[in-house]
């Protein structure tokens, strides 16, 4: 039975090893999602602001 309560304690603790390494993935896809929404307002940003040097120089 010592064995029997062995398995049982390792299955529990790679259960919940998978559970943290999932809890991680998902941070892990917000955070990625984050940094994506960031960059693409960021190549905006810089897009606006060649238009707008696009503009003065034909001013000028």
């Amino acid at each position: 039975t010592s064995v029997a309560a062995a398995v049982v304690a390792m299955q529990t603790q790679l259960r919940g090893t998978l559970q943290q390494i999932s809890n991680s993935a998902t941070q892990l896809a917000a955070a990625a999602e984050e940094m994506t929404a960031i960059t693409e307002e960021g190549v905006q940003g810089i897009q606006r602001q060649n238009n707008e040097i696009d503009q003065a120089a034909t001013a000028v």
